[in-house]
């Protein structure tokens, strides 16, 4: 049903790759894949007197073979099939004609206006759009971030998308429910259960009107960085007393290689090593005693090599690369505890009070991490203190969350949480069936399932994988707890099997893909197979600010409500200088309501950081700079526009056209009557816009289809760019063609309807006037 309304370009492939296998003696999926290969294409061409579209066919003509005096009679052919099986007619092909190795195709768009205007006024293209689905019943698992700072940028993305997609699903006539799963049985939030219990026995509490997830984010980032930074610490002093050893062996051997061969050169080299020793034990600058035994080992292999003593010299040539070694490690572990110093120091003068509670606890990095360990041990077993202070701190990050995630339009139908009785009974199921399959074994008490084993046996596994290794799965650690991925498999068993639904989708970041396979075959193995087949890893990439390297652990991110609010500043500048610019002065007219522009500044905020996240293919890296944020308008350049088109309309009807659809609907009939099967001279921006509504009910279903919601947003903006371009070119209520002006107010009606779908699909707010 919905490719039944695909847009010209589209249409004219379809019809080709049948014409061209049969008169080229060809499969279909091979002229399909000269199509997706771009080796041949559909495309505009330069001049309309050639056409509207045009198919190059040079690349077939030698493809196969074919000698330039036959291309006219293969070209024919080609149209002959299409004519004799009316699929130009599908195309709105009036038609189609070779020339100089090209096929071109000529457009009936009066007659695509008529298809047009008729299906979109009769509300028959909408109603086939939302009845697409058919109530089938499908989970949408998105955002998901672990409680225990406040969303980012990268976790947002996830929402946007996840909510845009879930969305679209409804639109289009799916029962959908929204679920966030809490992961609070993970290491960090046991980290973050650590810090909090110091923080909460010294009485310590968020400075006034602080958001709540920003300051459990606090705690969970200084908790992380003391703890980790004391690991560092420890590792480098283990590094330098390895290295000491190392330098005085070499020393030592220096000596003995002295008592048999009296070499100046070792003279130096034993000189110069004693000394580097003793500076050790005085200045401790292991940086430049490294680089300094490096410099004069390399310069002793140099002449002893060069003179004949390769034995003596292999020794310090080997001991030259253990020493670069050395130095690359200890540099490294210089560089992070100077990152984790700097976000200390940042931390200490940001939250005093809660820096020198949590730095006077912790002190000993192994007793803080058997403590973590002990927390996730007693939460799995039920301990009801532990599991008071983990649920205490997953709600105070949920409220944050929460609040974020509304000002964004995002609202869950449910959070399920991962330590909740149905899940973890589930995931005791899973354990116990788990140990039953064949290809599962105990390994130091830890239970393990081979899954390299099971895709030489199971095919779905095999091509799950493809050229990867399935790997073993740790379903059971060797203490008797579980691991994230049996309680995701235990979730997973929910969703369909309490939850009822046919399909899942899991928004989950690309770094999970080989986890969330693992999820599927296990799931296949256990019996699930059907379920395992109706599970989607809907995947997305990372995001990437310009000038910023966000770390978590270290509390360094740009965060969802910051970056709300830093969109309207930069929106309430922009709003400021035009509107300086307009009057050619500094005061208005009229008084000024702030609490009204704040009101319009958040909905477009909200508009242009939901477009900002949704605007790249998923599988792609999102990269912006937060510094420039008046550079990515996407969102509020599209309400504008659809302000702009219900200012025509309201002129035009004399009411709200989009609160009194049905008036609106009565009388474009009637303007539609005037045009019916009128020949209209339309221009190229017309016939564009025409092509845009065409694609519309196609482009919602590549989107469903290839997990690709941006391309709504595509869609989008390629649609309000020619409606701009029409109201800034031309008359719309102004024309004085009768029939011009009907088409144009038409265009503008239909274009309307589908953008405020569009809008509601895209969680942006709705706006009537700014």
């Amino acid at each position: 049903m919905m490719q039944s309304y695909i847009g010209v370009s589209d249409c004219l492939e379809k019809i080709l790759v049948e014409a061209l296998s049969s008169v080229f003696g060809e499969d279909e999926k091979v002229i399909k894949e000269y199509f997706s290969s771009k080796r041949i294409k559909i495309a505009k061409t330069p001049d309309p007197k050639l056409g509207d579209y045009g198919l190059a066919l040079h690349y077939l003509f030698h493809k196969y073979r074919v000698g330039r005096d036959d291309w006219e009679t293969i070209a024919s052919k080609i149209i002959s099939y299409l004519e004799n099986r009316g699929l130009l007619d599908k195309c709105y092909v009036r038609k189609a004609e070779y020339v100089n190795g090209y096929i071109n195709f000529y457009i009936d768009y009066n007659l695509m206006k008529n298809v047009l205007f008729e299906n979109y006024l009769s509300m028959k293209i909408f109603d086939q759009i939302k009845s697409f689905g058919d109530g089938e019943k499908v989970v949408v698992e998105h955002t998901s971030a672990n409680p225990v700072h406040p969303l980012h940028v990268g976790s947002g993305r996830n929402a946007v998308i996840g909510n845009t997609y879930a969305n679209l699903l409804r639109y289009m006539g799916f029962n959908v429910e929204e679920r966030f799963y809490v992961n609070d049985m993970g290491r960090q939030v046991a980290v973050l259960v650590y810090g909090y219990r110091i923080v909460k026995n010294e009485k310590l509490a968020p400075p006034q009107n602080m958001k709540i997830d920003h300051w459990i984010g606090a705690i969970y980032a200084l908790t992380n960085i003391l703890i980790h930074k004391l690991e560092i610490e420890r590792e480098t002093h283990f590094l330098e007393e390895k290295l000491y050893m190392e330098l005085e062996a070499i020393l030592e051997q220096t000596r003995k290689f002295m008592e048999n061969n009296n070499l100046y050169p070792l003279v130096e080299l034993y000189i110069t090593m004693d000394n580097l020793l003793k500076k050790y034990r005085i200045k401790h600058y292991v940086g430049e005693i490294i680089t300094e035994s490096i410099r004069s080992i390399e310069k002793t292999v140099k002449i002893l090599s060069s003179k004949g003593y390769k034995q003596i010299s292999k020794y310090y040539e080997e001991k030259h690369g253990e020493l670069k070694n050395y130095e690359k490690k200890y540099r490294d572990l210089l560089m992070e505890q100077n990152e984790y110093s700097d976000s200390e120091n940042r931390f200490a003068e940001t939250y005093p009070e809660l820096y020198v509670a949590l730095k006077k606890y912790i002190t000993d990095p192994d007793k803080a991490e058997e403590e973590i360990r002990d927390y996730m041990r007693r939460y799995e077993g039920g301990d009801e203190e532990v599991g008071a202070l983990f649920r205490e701190v997953s709600e105070h990050t949920l409220k944050g969350f929460k609040e974020t995630l509304s000002r964004l339009g995002i609202v869950f139908d449910a959070y399920d949480w991962e330590s909740s009785h149905i899940i973890r009974e589930l995931a005791g199921n899973v354990i116990r069936e788990s140990e039953k399959l064949p290809y599962s074994r105990r390994e130091g008490g830890a239970l393990i399932i081979d899954l390299d084993k099971a895709a030489e046996e199971h095919l779905f596994i095999k091509e799950l994988f493809g050229k990867d290794q399935p790997g073993k799965l740790v379903v059971q650690r060797s203490d008797g707890t579980s691991l994230y991925t049996t309680r995701d498999i235990a979730y997973s068993i929910y969703k369909f099997k309490h939850l009822g639904a046919s399909k899942v989708y899991n928004v989950i970041a690309v770094e999970q893909i080989r986890e969330q396979k693992q999820v599927k075959a296990t799931l296949y193995l256990l019996g699930y197979g059907g379920e395992a087949e109706k599970l989607v890893h809907f995947t997305y990439e990372m995001v990437n600010l310009k000038g910023m390297r966000m770390s978590g652990r270290r509390g360094q991110y740009y965060s969802l409500d910051e970056l709300l609010e830093d969109y309207v500043k930069a929106i309430a500048k922009s709003y400021v200088k035009s509107q300086i610019k307009r009057i050619g002065g500094l005061e208005s007219s009229t008084p000024i309501d702030l609490g009204e522009l704040r009101n319009v500044f958040e909905k477009l905020a909200v508009a242009d950081s939901r477009a900002l996240l949704l605007s790249i293919d998923p599988s792609k890296v999102l990269t912006f700079d937060p510094r420039r944020l008046e550079e990515y308008n996407m969102g509020s350049w599209i309400l504008y526009t659809f302000v702009r088109l219900q200012g025509i309309l309201r002129k035009w009807l004399g009411v709200e056209p989009l609160t009194n659809i049905d008036k609106l609907l009565v009388e474009a009939k009637k303007l539609y009557g005037t045009v019916k099967n009128k020949e209209i001279d339309l221009s190229v921006l017309e016939r564009n816009i025409l092509e845009n509504l065409l694609e519309y009910p196609s482009t919602l279903y590549k989107s469903y289809q290839e997990l690709k919601p941006n391309k709504l947003l595509e869609y989008t903006s390629n649609l309000c760019m020619n409606i701009n371009k029409l109201y800034e070119s031309v008359p719309v209520l102004g024309e004085k063609d009768p029939y011009k002006k009907s088409f144009r107010i038409l265009l503008v009606i239909i274009a309307a309807l589908i953008l405020k779908d569009l809008i509601e699909i895209m969680g942006f707010p709705t706006i009537t006037k700014i």
